[in-house]
């Protein structure tokens, strides 16, 4: 392995958390900041690269639609083909750390909120975000603070074949 080289925000300062958590897939790397403030302290966020060896550009810096401070985003972060699905554990409107995790899809070079993967049944302190992975449409969210913990599991629109 030979290293090729470091990301960095182009708006980062000092203790946004850059490097939280990263995922690539082919000519795609996503990189949590969860400590990040465009929308409060530790609001948090997640920078997108794309390109190949050596010449990486950043395409763009997500952040959680209806974000506020402590929300911690970034705190998991998973990428596919086209798709990127990013965390916050401790979001919570109604219910503190009931936690979010979102679905952003390229559309040119920009990124947009595509979906919220909302539980059924959500509750308080549960960490809803904590980790998470996404793969060939199916995605899948720990919350490790709830019951004895959980792994929720989401299968996406169109690809339901994969998750039958």
């Amino acid at each position: 392995w030979i290293h090729e080289g470091k990301l960095l925000a182009p708006d980062g300062i000092t203790e946004d958390g850059l490097g939280t958590a990263v995922a690539t897939r082919g000519d795609l790397i996503v990189v949590g900041a969860t400590w990040h403030d465009d929308l409060g302290d530790a609001s948090g966020a997640a920078h997108v690269w794309s390109g190949a060896t050596g010449t990486w550009q950043h395409a763009g810096e997500l952040l959680l639609p209806g974000g506020s401070a402590g929300d911690a985003f970034g705190q998991a972060v998973g990428c596919e083909v086209g798709t990127v699905l990013v965390t916050a554990p401790w979001h919570g409107v109604d219910m503190p750390a009931a936690g979010a995790a979102w679905l952003f899809r390229a559309e040119g070079p920009s990124w947009r909120p595509e979906s919220d993967l909302a539980l059924v049944d959500p509750r308080r302190d549960s960490s809803f975000g904590h980790a998470a992975a996404i793969s060939q449409g199916r995605a899948v969210v720990g919350a490790p603070t709830r019951d004895a913990g959980v792994a929720h599991v989401f299968c996406g629109v169109g690809v339901t074949e994969l998750c039958v």
